[in-house]
């Protein structure tokens, strides 16, 4: 990753980086276990193993978990982690000049891909997301004159009722049921020749309920279900979440029936200076995590 990289998204997170001390004292504070258990404790513990599946138009009440919210920081606040190292900055590359442009940041967490984008000189940025605890976090961590956070379904996009140059998204389209909906719902909020940067999880990755299985990094991967589009149900940081799998030809084609050109595609591989940082980015070698695009919004005909 390039010194300017590095910087820009340094800047996003110096005031994380003293929020997430706390946020670990509390963390290693809540993990003590004890291998005794009443009856009661048992019958606490099989409710939530048995607690309902999260679908997309409540994964903010997900993050509004307070363990759960923990946990994801901790994740976000491990050196060298995925999002930091290789996600974002691809993102960043795809994004360009938008010197003066309108932009939205849909899901935006708590801010860093918001805050990094409002330091290419944006007229404004809008971050939206559906949980309240990121929305705090994100005006409290990553503030800027140009950035407006908003609470909002991303299904329900369209209630804006404001046009964007730019629509960016970091891991959030595999989280969708109804994508097709709402790629409409982005192109019908994209200025004329208005772009859609996004990223998500690799199909490689969302095939199957467990992953991927990376068995030998000599033999490559084992990948169940790719062909079969659909829902998805996994076990993430603690709690069930549901996830809609999509075959990169069903990705493309909702994207070209919605009346995007695309313009480029990228699964990204690290270089050797990341897998250094980070050596589990080996498994990258056999199979990528993510899959990004960026289209530019069409004249229909």
């Amino acid at each position: 990753m390039s010194a300017a990289k590095k910087s820009r998204l340094n800047e996003c997170y110096s005031p994380f980086n003293s929020y997430r001390g706390h946020v670990a004292d509390r963390f290693l504070s809540n993990i003590s276990i004890r291998w005794s258990r009443s009856v009661k404790e048992w019958i606490n513990l099989r409710m939530i193993i048995m607690e309902p599946t999260m679908r997309t138009t409540d994964i903010g009440a997900i993050y509004d978990d307070e363990q759960f919210f923990n946990n994801y920081l901790e994740l976000r606040a491990k050196p060298g982690n995925y999002n930091d190292l290789i996600e974002q900055p691809c993102i960043l590359d795809l994004v360009g000049d938008i010197t003066g442009k309108k932009v939205i940041d849909i899901g935006c967490g708590f801010g860093t891909l918001t805050f990094a984008l409002s330091k290419l000189k944006p007229l404004k940025v809008v971050g939206i997301d559906n949980s309240v605890r990121m929305l705090e976090l994100a005006k409290r961590v990553n503030p800027a004159q140009n950035i407006e956070y908003k609470r909002l379904n991303a299904e329900d996009l369209i209630t804006l009722g404001e046009k964007f140059d730019m629509v960016c998204s970091s891991l959030m389209f595999h989280y969708i049921e109804d994508l097709s909906s709402m790629v409409k719902s982005i192109r019908e909020m994209l200025c004329d020749g208005g772009r859609l940067i996004f990223s998500q999880e690799h199909p490689i990755l969302t095939a199957g309920e467990m992953g991927v299985t990376v068995t030998d990094l000599s033999e490559g991967v084992n990948i169940k279900k790719y062909s079969l589009d659909g829902e998805r149900h996994v076990e993430w940081l603690g709690k069930k979440v549901v996830k809609y799998h999509r075959k990169i030809s069903t990705i493309l084609n909702i994207l070209l029936d919605n009346g995007f050109i695309i313009e480029k595609i990228l699964e990204p591989v690290p270089s050797p200076d990341m897998i250094e940082e980070n050596k589990r980015m080996l498994t990258e070698l056999q199979r990528p995590s993510y899959l990004m695009i960026k289209a530019v919004k069409g004249v229909r005909k």
